[in-house]
């Protein structure tokens, strides 16, 4: 066992199952950790509203200083799957699971360092700004817990940084993308393959030629597309009658998405009226992206944080959707915080565990800087 409360604590809880909609072991093994401590833990009506069994849960510590700064930390207690009966291998200062399983750095990493920054706050009496501390669910479908989370909990804080991010502490996501996704569907006409070909319109066929004028893959810098799946057809003697696929582009520049959005629809739409099929969609957008000037007050402080911290600051852009996503589009700055995962969403999940003590190493950094 390694010698270290942080560790220690993060190997305790990635032995806890907690899927989405299921964190309620987690839920207990926090008020457990914190009962001796002077402190209230809320817990909101999200669970109810998600059929889930456990709410997010929050914790605030008022400011014990002159500072009149207000920032929160957040990190989400449930995992992908499979996630039951995890089984840690320690092999120096990497952790990882027997491979049967993911390990659940993804997002317990982040529990652990919020754990023991209260802790160590409250027993070491260390000065501090107004701080929350958001411990969210159902983050892995949707980002549920915290777009239920009433915003009068965050709305007036000056930042809120998410420990969810992968890559070296000292890594943080200023960006991420907005995206657009759902069904788009071609609708042409069933007929005999053998008998009578040239009665039926192959949507297959159809659908090709609309693909085939469109930027798969990275359209630039900044912007992506993807079909990832497809289906159709009823038989193989059967021009087939329609074909549904699974559409997806994210940009960080929103007005190139709509206009992007637009032009798949109307690629398909004239290739369809060409060659007399119909073309149908339900596409939708999701949580917005954001993007946070390099040179605003958070990322200097961040960077502060980041020096006093002994660690190298980078800035990324992330590919997906986290916390960060909702906090922003609700008009409160929030940052992706690299806290030093790998490979997640994977049996072959793993972390150094000398990058959880350096991400709880910057994270009490920021709280310095922001109480200063």
């Amino acid at each position: 066992m390694i010698n270290n409360r942080l560790i220690n604590t993060f190997l305790d809880l990635v032995k806890i199952s907690s899927p989405s909609k299921n964190e309620i072991g987690i839920k207990n093994y926090i008020y457990n950790v914190l009962k001796d401590y002077p402190l209230e833990i809320i817990e909101d009506t999200t669970g109810a509203n998600i059929n889930g069994n456990c709410g997010n849960l929050l914790i605030k510590l008022k400011a014990n200083n002159h500072s009149r700064k207000k920032i929160a930390f957040d990190s989400h207690m449930d995992t992908v799957t499979p996630c039951d009966d995890v089984k840690t291998v320690v092999d120096g200062s990497i952790i990882k699971s027997d491979g049967t399983t993911i390990l659940g750095g993804d997002d317990k990493i982040g529990v652990a360092i919020q754990l023991e920054l209260i802790r160590k706050i409250i027993e070491n009496q260390i000065e501090h700004c107004e701080l929350l501390f958001i411990f969210s669910v159902s983050e892995e479908e949707g980002l549920q817990g915290a777009k239920n989370l009433a915003t009068n909990y965050y709305k007036d804080y000056d930042a809120i940084f998410v420990l969810d991010g992968e890559g070296i502490p000292g890594t943080f996501y200023h960006s991420a993308p907005y995206n657009c996704k759902g069904k788009i569907r071609v609708v042409g006409k069933a007929a005999h393959s053998g008998v009578n070909p040239e009665d039926g319109v192959n949507a297959l066929y159809v659908a090709s030629k609309a693909i085939s004028q469109l930027p798969i893959g990275r359209i630039n810098d900044f912007s992506t597309c993807n079909i990832g799946f497809i289906q159709g057809g009823v038989a193989r003697n059967v021009v087939m009658p329609s074909v549904e696929m699974d559409f997806e582009s994210r940009s960080l520049d929103l007005h190139f998405l709509q206009h992007f959005i637009g032009e798949v629809k109307k690629t398909f739409q004239d290739v369809c009226s060409q060659n007399g099929a119909v073309f149908e969609d339900e596409l939708s957008y999701g949580t917005p992206g954001y993007l946070i000037d390099d040179k605003s007050d958070v990322m200097v402080k961040l960077k502060n944080a980041t020096d006093a911290a002994d660690l190298s600051f980078e800035l990324m852009s992330c590919g997906g959707g986290s916390n960060a996503n909702v906090y922003n589009s609700n008009n409160v700055i929030a940052v992706l915080v690299g806290v030093g995962m790998e490979n997640i969403h994977s049996t072959k999940e793993y972390v150094d565990s000398n990058n959880i003590i350096k991400a709880y190493r910057l994270v009490r950094e920021i709280v310095q800087e922001y109480s200063a």
